[in-house]
């Protein structure tokens, strides 16, 4: 596992990135990754609606979950937050 450092945090900041699992089976684009004083925070934006019956809808949910397992497996670190956001809101 990568030691993780200053500049390994600068490589994960930013809008859409690529993320992968050390062994490169499992990867995806996150649309942003923001370090801020509680740890990373994952943000995936989304065009249609947010939440489902009991909340976030599982698919979105599942989405964040595995990005989270995936930046945890490259960095050591787990984010400290997963943010849905809907960036066309119906009015």
């Amino acid at each position: 596992m990568p030691s993780f450092n200053v500049e390994y945090k600068i490589l994960l900041s930013g809008n859409e990135r690529w993320i992968e699992t050390p062994d490169g089976k499992l990867g995806g684009y996150v649309d942003k990754i923001v370090h801020t004083s509680v740890g990373y925070e994952i943000i995936d934006y989304k065009t249609g609606e947010v939440k489902g019956q009991n909340g976030i809808k599982t698919e979105y949910s599942t989405q964040l979950m595995l990005y989270a397992g995936i930046l945890y497996e490259s960095s050591g670190e787990w984010p400290g937050r997963e943010t849905a956001i809907i960036s066309n809101p119906k009015p």
